[in-house]
């Protein structure tokens, strides 16, 4: 198992884990310098908070189309603005590697599923992060990321046969988390939510963590043109102008803030 928290030091106050100033440094990364003059990420108070505890985050679930690509980039963009990350493109469309390629982050596309259980654990030690951008299958890379992510994000999309193949993530979640002994940590968001509408509450309801034994997010991405059409732009919505971009920026940076959370107890 992929131990949480093991990269540079640690101090501990009040029984928190403070943030290592030369885990995350504050040296502007690649990321960042390719957009000198776009709207920036501000600096989440998770981070100028707490140093990073989780070292792998998997994107999955059975669905393609669930947004698994689009948010592990927006999530790989955002967390190298707090240090170093790699993105690992698991999925056979190899749709992050392009985008990464624009954003100027380090990938590496890794499909098969040894090599993911091998070659994981080893990249941890060498990021501040590694995101793991998993395929629309319940394949056995799929199965190879949970069993070595710390953190697994399941986005749903708010549908009645995405909400059936979510259930059977579900149990492969489960059945990961009793082979590890509680591990990974698991957080359900709903993806491409459309405001005010009966599928999207009767979602809600169906993956509630009553219902399912994982935490259910409460901050949702909506369905914006403006999210799909960043990564064909070779940018994130933190690289686009408008009101719009800023809102899904807005709405990104509280969900990966909330993600981090079920790892530090907060959530």
């Amino acid at each position: 198992m992929v131990e949480a928290g093991r990269a540079g030091g640690e101090e501990k106050q009040g029984g928190e884990e403070l943030l290592n100033n030369n885990s995350l440094s504050s040296s502007a990364s690649p990321a960042s310098r390719a957009y000198p003059n776009s709207i920036g990420c501000q600096r989440s108070s998770t981070f100028s908070t707490y140093r990073l505890k989780i070292m792998i985050i998997g994107l999955t679930n059975q669905k393609g189309g669930a947004g698994k690509t689009t948010v592990s980039g927006h999530l790989a963009y955002w967390l190298s603005q707090q240090g170093t990350v790699m993105i690992v493109d698991a999925d056979a469309q190899q749709s992050s590697t392009n985008w990464m390629k624009d954003l100027q982050l380090p990938c590496k596309t890794m499909i098969d599923p040894d090599d993911l259980f091998d070659e994981l654990p080893a990249l941890a030690e060498q990021y501040d992060a590694v995101v793991v951008d998993g395929p629309g299958s319940l394949s056995e890379t799929t199965k190879a990321i949970l069993s070595r992510c710390d953190l697994a994000l399941v986005p749903c999309k708010p549908a009645g046969l995405d909400m059936h193949s979510t259930s059977k993530m579900v149990r492969i979640l489960r059945q990961a988390r009793e082979l590890r002994g509680g591990m990974p940590h698991v957080g359900l968001f709903l993806n491409h939510a459309k405001k005010g509408t009966v599928l999207l509450k009767d979602a809600q309801r169906a993956i509630s963590e009553k219902n399912t034994g994982f935490p259910l997010l409460k901050t949702m991405v909506y369905d914006l043109q403006v999210i799909a059409d960043a990564p064909g732009q070779g940018t994130t919505v933190w690289g686009l102008p408008g009101a719009t971009a800023k809102r899904a920026a807005k709405d990104f940076e509280a969900l990966f803030t909330e993600a981090l959370g079920v790892v530090n107890g907060k959530r």
